[in-house]
């Protein structure tokens, strides 16, 4: 048919322009055709470049006086034969010059053979091995050069006789006419038609899904076919048909399979997509009874820098009573792209969902089941670097359970990612040495190195609507004398112990300059005697145990104004909402009130959990409580919007010369100062409120130089009316020829000291920092007998020529501190003697700190945690020595010595799988050395038990 239409087209080129590009299109690549092509699949050719009309011209009268003569074979002897067998075909237009006879072998091959004989009537051949039915000739009747290549023309042929076969074959085997996936309903008839050759006997069978014969013909015809009705069922079947044929020669045996499905299709789809870094709207009608305590989806702001889960929502479109209304074998893609600012669209990424399995989509699942689920979705995780700006997010799913029908689904969101916030933490670290727990001898703990204090992060960066890249560095150093196990002054209230930790802490905060952004927090060594407080907050800073998360992100919150939550606290936030159903109506109990996920191993917290600042559990963070972390000043809060940019408040770090005044009040309304010190600082007391008391400085007439409000810093700050006991600070601006200070209520004196009449005077005598990076000062002093005096210690460096906080609280007249968490390179101390009232000071000469390795930490895994196998998050970071954070190509991350990622953030692909004791490590580098941190994490599959200890 084709060289039909060839010549058909040969011939018309002669006579038209259209014709002969029709004719030069049948000629190409055969990747086109003309319009309305003849042959079939080929798909419209454009017109074609201009060539030599001349060479079509010529090709199209070569064929023209070609001709179409043809062979015709009337019988073959025997019709069928075995390999090897020589067989006899009769007929004419053979020619005389031998060509090759062209058979059909089993497995829709075939084999060209030379004939024994070959004469214009008749020819002889020998069958080849596995000869089917069906052969052909080879005839070439002329070699021609045509536009500068040869061409072969052979000749067609008409066979009324064909070869029988010799191997049985089967050369076809059809269910309702189809050869491909066949689907059909319970109740539905089913055609089977066949066609065997070759064979000296057939047998068709059918079976169902168990294996059982249901219908049979045997002996059968070589072609044929029957029906029947297929049963009814509720569940997907497959169903079988054996063809088995034999035949006399080899091989002897062929047999063919044909499996087709008794199978209602579904309808796949997407319900929706749930975008997640700790707690989110989604369907919040379907479980929150109040109206006023829902969002839309998605609705909760998400943050730049921070991970997000995607969770994909699936529904399978199948009938309740068809399979229980499920499609198995879920998985799918997301992909991510960045829509700018112009409408253009940049694609980031393609990411593979974070399961360890296919999900199983359900026609009509329960809420709650499906939310308090993350295996019921498809999850993928976005990685803190690509969040930021406006998303889209399309997801991909498929199926291959679906045998019939669409297997694929997808749908689109869009997010705004666009508010930026970021945590800066100032270390205070507090080392111990004092009673131990029991009374009965003296403990001595070091304070945490840096590293210790940044693994107590990972809650509150999972919590917080924070960047996952963060900023922190140890900003003073105290040695705590007594135990905290005193029993607290009030419910909800810190122990006096506690209060005066808190003090100390103040006061290295004012010897830091009070700076603006960080917060400041006491992290103090594993071991030293606490409880029943915990942890505290107060006067704008917190203080909690070196590991100990939970309280740290719950003190965090105390320093960003946020009060308890209610539930198994004194007087809770009052602004604290019910959320029904998980509240009784009307009164709330610290429920989360929607579904919390931690983007660390997500873990599902469902609605019915307790906020983290609440006295109950279990705890995350809630929809109010994610809410009031917004927008805070200490986290930077910046919106990135199309051509604007965030505002600065150039004098919000602004230092002035001050004296700083703290203390506290106690049961007895006695006001206790514990602390003057000359500080260059901020004039912000760090959350206090101002009270109705003066803080004043005046000269010996009594005239007042400077005056500034006293602040209530806690425990119980905010309320002017309470009881005390309460902590206080001022800040006075400082002035020359100060005499006396005093804490004045309208005429009532609460507190008065006057100069000591012998001004003090320090000198450092000695200032060494060693290989190791501890400073070794030793210094003299003069100050009046009546005088307490107190020595605090400042550094300055590096690209920071401000001095900030080293240590406080320090006795005697020698130290030695570590000072390997500061820039390496020149930096110079200060030692400051407060006397109670006066301040003097001394500076060091240059010092050299060592140059050192990265300091490294693992955020996730923790240490000794178990985990479930496949997806795992792995989140770290690492500065250098200069207190840089380094970039990411700069961070490997190993698992039992085999890099498998790079970065501070991570994750790797689900299909990964570890299971049993694995190292995690993390290596960074520079020109001055390498760091290695390596973690032990246990890995098991979903739903395996671990073994008790």
């Amino acid at each position: 048919e084709s060289l039909l239409n060839l010549r058909r087209f040969a011939i018309d080129a002669q006579t038209s322009a259209a014709g002969l590009r029709n004719f030069g299109g049948l000629l190409g690549s055969g990747e086109c055709g003309p319009d309305d092509a003849p042959i079939p699949g080929r798909r419209q050719c454009p017109t074609p470049p201009r060539e030599n009309p001349g060479c079509y011209l010529e090709l199209a009268d070569l064929i023209r006086r070609s001709g179409f003569e043809r062979y015709r074979i009337t019988a073959i002897t025997p019709a069928r034969a075995c390999s090897g067998e020589l067989i006899t075909i009769t007929g004419s237009g053979f020619t005389d010059t031998p060509g090759t006879v062209i058979f059909n072998l089993t497995g829709n091959r075939e084999q060209e053979v030379e004939a024994e004989t070959w004469t214009d009537t008749q020819i002889t051949v020998r069958v080849p091995p596995e000869a089917s039915c069906g052969l052909r000739l080879r005839i070439r009747i002329a070699t021609r050069a045509v536009c500068g290549r040869f061409l072969d023309i052979y000749r067609l042929g008409t066979i009324e006789r064909d070869f029988a076969g010799s191997a049985p074959d089967i050369l076809s085997l059809r269910v309702n006419g189809r050869t491909g996936t066949v689907c059909v309903l319970p109740g539905q008839t089913v055609s089977v038609s066949w066609q065997v050759c070759a064979a000296d006997s057939v047998r068709i069978t059918l079976f169902d899904q168990d294996g059982n014969p249901v219908a049979s013909r045997s002996p059968a015809p070589a072609s044929g076919s029957f029906s029947h009705v297929i049963p009814d069922t509720d569940e997907t079947q497959r169903w079988r048909i054996h063809l088995h044929a034999t035949g006399s020669c080899s091989p002897e045996v062929a047999e063919r399979n044909f499996e087709f499905m008794v199978y209602r299709r579904p309808h796949l789809s997407i319900q929706g997509m749930e975008v997640t870094q700790a707690i989110q709207y989604y369907r919040a009608n379907q479980h929150l009874s109040d109206p006023n305590d829902r969002g839309p989806d998605n609705s909760l702001p998400l943050v730049t820098g921070k991970a997000a889960w995607v969770r994909v929502y699936l529904r399978s479109g199948q009938s309740p009573d068809w399979d229980d209304g499920e499609v198995g074998g879920v998985t799918g893609t997301l992909r991510v792209e960045r829509i700018n600012n112009d409408g253009s669209v940049t694609m980031l990424t393609t990411l593979n969902p974070q399961n360890t399995s296919p999900v199983t989509a359900q026609a009509n699942p329960n809420y709650a089941t499906e939310r308090g689920d993350i295996n019921s979705t498809l999850n993928f995780v976005i990685p803190a670097n690509l969040m930021s700006g406006r998303l889209r997010l399309t997801a991909t799913v498929e199926s291959p359970e679906i045998h019939c029908g669409n297997r694929t689904a997808s749908a689109s969101t869009t997010i705004n990612v666009n508010l930026q916030q970021t945590l800066q933490i100032a270390y205070i670290a507090v080392g111990y040495n004092g009673p131990n727990g029991a009374g009965t001898g003296n403990l001595t703990l070091a304070a945490p190195g840096l590293a210790a204090s940044d693994a107590t992060l990972p809650y509150t960066l999972s919590t917080f609507p924070i960047s996952a890249s963060f900023t922190s560095r140890i900003a003073g150093t105290i040695t705590l004398g007594r135990a905290l196990t005193d029993a607290a002054s009030c419910r909800d209230c810190c122990s006096p112990n506690w209060i005066s930790l808190m003090n100390q802490i103040q006061n290295a905060a004012s010897n830091d300059g009070n700076q603006a952004n960080w917060l400041y927090y006491g992290i103090m060594a594993n071991g030293i005697p606490t409880g029943p407080v915990i942890g505290c907050a107060s006067g704008g800073v917190g203080a909690g145990t070196v590991g100990d998360q939970v309280t740290m992100a719950h003190e965090i919150s105390h320093q960003l104004g946020r009060p308890h939550a209610p539930c198994r606290v004194g007087a809770g936030d009052p602004a604290y909402p019910a959320y029904e159903p998980y509240d009784p109506a009307g009164t709330p109990t610290a429920s989360t009130g929607e579904y919390g996920l931690d983007i660390r191993n997500g873990t599902i917290h469902p609605p019915s959990e307790k906020d983290f600042m609440s006295y109950c559990g279990p705890s995350w963070i809630s929809i109010y409580g994610y809410q009031q972390t917004l927008n805070q000043a200490p986290l930077q809060p910046v919106t990135i919007t199309a051509g604007s940019a965030g505002m600065i408040d150039n004098n919000f770090d602004r230092r002035d010369d001050l004296i700083s005044l703290t203390g506290y009040v106690d049961d007895e309304e006695h006001f206790h100062v514990t602390t003057v010190a000359r500080v260059t600082a901020r004039p912000i007391v760090i959350g206090g409120q101002a009270s109705r008391i003066k803080a004043e400085l005046l000269d010996k007439t009594g005239k007042p130089l400077s005056t500034a409000r006293l602040h209530i810093t806690g425990p119980q700050a905010g309320d002017n009316d309470r009881q005390p006991p309460w902590l206080f600070q001022a800040l006075i601006p400082f002035s020359k020829g100060g005499h006396t200070l005093r804490l004045r209520e309208k005429e009532t004196i609460h507190w008065q000291r006057q100069a000591f009449a012998t001004q003090p005077k320090v000198d450092i005598k000695k200032a060494e920092i060693d290989k190791e990076g501890k400073l070794h000062l030793e210094w003299s002093a003069e100050h009046d007998a009546k005088a307490v005096p107190e020595y605090w210690l400042q550094w300055s460096g590096g690209n920071n020529k401000q001095w900030q906080g080293l240590a406080t609280g320090l006795e005697g007249n020698g130290c030695c501190i570590d000072v390997s968490h500061l820039p390496a390179g020149n930096l110079r101390v200060r030692l400051l003697l407060h006397d109670g009232f006066h301040t003097a000071s001394d500076r060091s000469k240059s010092l050299r700190n060592p140059f050192r390795a990265p300091g490294v930490v693992i955020l996730h895994p923790a240490d000794g945690s178990t985990l479930p196998t496949g997806g795992l998050v792995l989140q770290g970071q690492a500065v250098d020595c200069h207190g840089k954070t380094m970039p990411d190509e700069d961070l490997i991350w190993e698992i039992d010595g085999k890099e498998v990622a790079r970065g501070a953030f991570a994750v790797l692909d689900s299909r990964i799988r570890l299971s049993g004791k694995q190292t995690v490590s993390l290596r960074a580098g520079d020109r001055h050395g390498k760091t290695t941190v390596t973690h032990t994490v246990h890995f098991r599959e979903p739903g395996q038990q671990t073994k008790p200890c």
